[in-house]
């Protein structure tokens, strides 16, 4: 049987019934109450002993709905918590809540790219985000497309980044240890076991005669070994990426994956290969001495994503603020008529 506050105050409620509480604008709310338990004290102590504030939607807004945590206090009579599986969550907030996480991870991409910008050989960084569903549809409890709140969505959520692997624009330097890569290829570079690509080409060479990058990596041959030279003799590198020294020509690596995400950005400039990698073929190998490739970031670009993003953050946050003062007014409400 199921009964409400409107019957009489000394009348008991069936176990498991519900009990509803005083509507809070075009929501309601109700509870599980316990078995035998008067109308008049199980309302009272409800709300008094109530440790956990839920709003759910309805079909005609948004609801209160007050649980009994466990806890040492807990009596026996005392209203069982609502299991996990039927509680709803503030549709709103949490999407709000999401958004707002999205455009901060966003806005920290933006950031790594602009302080990259003067970065030799950078590729920028785009963040990718994906439309979720619901939770409950997350979570196997309701299917889509069944024409409740929950097919409204549940916002969207952060899937990887992407790196841009377009090239950037070449600059003249004069030093003979610059190299850039005027078309497709990745130099190769070993650091301990371990061999990377990289499209930064300001090398060095160390007082060894070896070629190696800023942070000490040697620089690889086609043969898999360091390119090593005489530092007491000149030496150049020819247009198809042959370093030249007393008539010996050493090609250098300059491979290529067969798919640009078998690359894993590790810092530094440095990509890892996740599967084998192919050498540039010859009438493709084109390597520009003297230049360097220059950072693919676009200042003004990214200073005006940056903009649309904190944009977005903000209105994000103050959708939380409103919807955070509006359960506080529901509760009040609530509160104050019970």
């Amino acid at each position: 049987m199921r009964r409400s506050p409107q019957d009489s105050a000394d009348s008991a409620l069936a176990e498991g019934s519900f009990c509803a509480l005083p509507p809070v604008g075009r929501g309601f709310q109700a509870a599980i109450a316990p078995a035998g338990a008067s109308v008049r004290k199980w309302r009272r102590r409800f709300v008094l002993s109530c440790q956990q504030r839920e709003v759910f939607p309805s079909q005609d807004g948004f609801g209160i709905r007050l649980a009994i945590e466990e806890g040492p206090q807990r009596r026996k009579n005392d209203i069982p918590p609502i299991p996990p599986a039927v509680r709803s969550m503030p549709y709103g907030l949490y999407i709000s809540a999401e958004g707002a996480l999205v455009q901060a991870r966003r806005l920290e991409v933006i950031a790594n790219n602009l302080a990259n910008v003067d970065t030799v050989g950078f590729k920028r960084d785009v963040l990718q985000v994906q439309a979720r569903h619901a939770e409950a549809i997350e979570q196997g409890q309701d299917v889509p497309e069944n024409e409740t709140l929950n097919n409204l969505g549940g916002g969207v959520r952060v899937v990887g980044t992407a790196t841009d692997f377009s090239p950037g624009p070449l600059k003249r330097t004069g030093r003979p240890t610059d190299l850039a890569i005027a078309g497709p290829g990745f130099f190769m570079v070993r650091r301990g076991e371990q061999n990377y690509l990289t499209r930064a080409g300001n090398f060095e060479l160390t007082a060894q005669g070896q070629l190696t990058t800023v942070h000490g990596d040697p620089v690889l041959a086609a043969d898999g070994e360091p390119v090593q030279l005489d530092p007491t003799l000149p030496w150049y590198v020819t247009e198809t990426g042959e370093v030249v020294q007393a008539g010996e020509a050493v090609p250098l690596a300059l491979v290529m994956p067969r798919e640009v995400g078998d690359l894993t950005k590790v810092g530094e400039n440095l990509f890892l290969p996740v599967a084998p990698v192919e050498p540039v073929p010859p009438p493709q190998r084109r390597v520009l001495s003297g230049h360097l490739e220059q950072s693919t970031v676009r200042p003004i670009q990214e200073m005006l994503a940056m903009i649309e993003t904190t944009r977005a953050f903000e209105a994000n946050m103050r959708l939380i603020q409103h919807q955070d003062l509006m359960l506080g007014q529901m509760i009040g409400r609530l509160l104050t008529r019970t």
